[in-house]
């Protein structure tokens, strides 16, 4: 940069000063407008104890119950600590599931004729996460509820009246139609009911239901026995 000198060769000073202005004026020009510091999608700025002041912080999102609530300006290892804690609260729950679905069992007696196959009401819930099963109306079924297909583990199991005549069998129904069965002599020993019990894994779509159902042949009408008849249906995952 070239200067003008007076004629008895000394600087002229108001020149300089004029140029240097400039110069700094230019270079600030060059880097971060005013407008933009501090300002939303600008740049942070430091407060006089060389941290982002908290105002220019934002936290979106939640994190479990986790409150991020700052209080005056922020050092870098105190955003670094907070992100910390989060990830080793992810961490320790990342693996923890919760159980979705529903058990229910026979609260009373209900008859079964010979050679029938025989619906079981439940009228008892032992657990029911998510509206699958009604104890009043259409209380033999569980059923899977909107949004909740997916694969479930079925287990049913059954007590029938002693009588040591013919075959019994415990039954798993979806939709009506028989999916899975367990069949067994009746129990010859006096006074004992035929217990059986069935399981099998199943693939369920929103509104389908899952039913238990009994047989036996013994040539008269014998009983569901109350609380030896259940079933329970666990989704295992989508």
């Amino acid at each position: 940069m070239a200067y003008g000198l007076p004629a008895n060769g000394e600087l002229n000073w108001d020149v300089k000063l004029n140029a240097s202005i400039e110069a700094v004026k230019a270079t600030a020009d060059a880097a971060v407008p005013a407008t933009e510091k501090g300002a939303a999608n600008g740049v942070a700025t430091l407060g006089a104890d060389g941290k982002v002041p908290a105002a220019q912080l934002a936290v979106e999102g939640t994190a479990s119950s986790t409150t991020f609530a700052p209080a005056g300006n922020i050092a870098a290892t105190d955003v670094q600590t907070a992100i910390q804690e989060l990830d080793a609260e992810k961490s320790a729950t990342s693996h923890t599931h919760s159980l979705v679905g529903a058990r229910a069992t026979s609260g009373s007696t209900q008859s079964v004729s010979d050679n029938t196959v025989t619906t079981i009401a439940l009228d008892v819930e032992t657990f029911d996460t998510s509206g699958f099963h009604d104890t009043v109306t259409n209380n033999t079924r569980i059923t899977i509820p909107a949004g909740l297909g997916g694969t479930y583990l079925v287990e049913a199991g059954a007590g029938i009246s002693a009588n040591a005549t013919g075959t019994r069998q415990c039954r798993i129904h979806v939709n009506g139609t028989l999916r899975a069965v367990t069949s067994a002599n009746a129990v010859t020993a006096a006074g004992l009911p035929t217990r059986l019990a069935v399981s099998d894994v199943f693939q369920l779509v929103s509104g389908d239901y899952v039913e238990l159902a009994v047989y036996h042949s013994a040539g008269t009408s014998l009983s569901a026995e109350a609380d030896l008849c259940r079933l329970a249906v666990v989704r295992l995952g989508s």
